[in-house]
């Protein structure tokens, strides 16, 4: 599975250089995310998810809690991928 090891606040494509936030800091470009919520890496690429994956081989990993409807505290979770 692949991990969480940090963030980025905008989209890049393959060769560009992106500033990478890692454990600690907070995303603030995000939107639709619900106050107080924990949040889960989501088996869809780039997202994140209140409900933690449950199936065979996918990877659950704790990503932190929402503070506003943008923002996400991230604390990077030991990652864990199913059986």
């Amino acid at each position: 599975g692949k991990e969480a090891n940090g963030f980025v606040l905008a989209s890049t494509t393959s060769g560009q250089d992106a500033t990478v936030y890692f454990s600690s800091n907070t995303n603030t470009s995000l939107s639709g995310m619900t106050p107080g919520s924990k949040y889960y890496l989501s088996t869809t690429a780039g997202q994140a998810t209140t409900t933690a994956p449950s199936a065979s081989g996918n990877v659950v990993q704790y990503l932190g809690k929402a503070s506003s409807a943008t923002e996400l505290n991230f604390v990077e979770g030991d990652p864990c991928t199913l059986a």
